[in-house]
């Protein structure tokens, strides 16, 4: 599978092999921290000068 950031990557085939829906990746999903501050933001309603000093801290 292709990565516009990291290139080519390895990844695990579907299982199992189904004959009329077999299946297959179409992404390898978000990044890591992708979703972080809207997650922070929208669900657990956290401000966002709040975000940006958790981000300074290092815990996000």
């Amino acid at each position: 599978m292709q990565d516009p950031r990291l290139g080519p990557v390895v990844v695990p085939g579907v299982v199992p092999k189904l004959a009329a829906s077999p299946g297959g990746q179409q992404w390898l999903g978000p990044r890591l921290g992708e979703h972080t501050d809207s997650v922070l933001r929208d669900v657990l309603g956290v401000a966002t000068e709040e975000i940006a000093e958790l981000r300074g801290k290092g815990l996000v």
